[in-house]
């Protein structure tokens, strides 16, 4: 009997969430803005923990899936003292990214290429 209930919740929790997506994906379409800006920094709103924390597990995910095993495989429990000594990159990260932010911001760079281009004095 409880799990009949339980599986009858369930069923209706669901229904409700799909039935409600396209209400929000109409509601999100609306408010869509089709800058490079928009695309790749989210117009510049998201703050400084949002970022950290966003660039941090792109940093950890890439460097696990990428080789972190073989890693520990090969070399033994010390790599992971390297591992955990790119935490220090992050907080470095964490210091210099307000005054990346910032230069960004003033002269609208949205990827690594803008500013590059601009201190080389590049058109490619």
């Amino acid at each position: 009997m409880n799990s009949t209930i339980i599986i009858m919740f369930s069923v209706i929790i669901a229904t409700v969430i799909v039935g409600l997506a396209p209400a929000f994906g109409k509601k999100a379409a609306k408010k869509q803005s089709s800058s490079t800006s928009e695309y790749f920094l989210g117009s510049r709103g998201l703050g400084v923990v949002l970022t950290f924390f966003t660039s941090m597990a792109t940093w950890y995910s890439s460097s696990l899936f990428l080789g972190g095993v073989a890693e520990v495989y090969r070399g033994g429990v010390e790599w992971s003292f390297a591992f955990t000594s790119s935490a220090l990159a992050g907080l470095v990260f964490f210091l210099v990214a307000p005054i990346i932010r910032r230069v960004a911001g003033n002269k609208n760079y949205v990827t690594q290429a803008d500013f590059f281009s601009d201190k080389l004095h590049s058109s490619t």
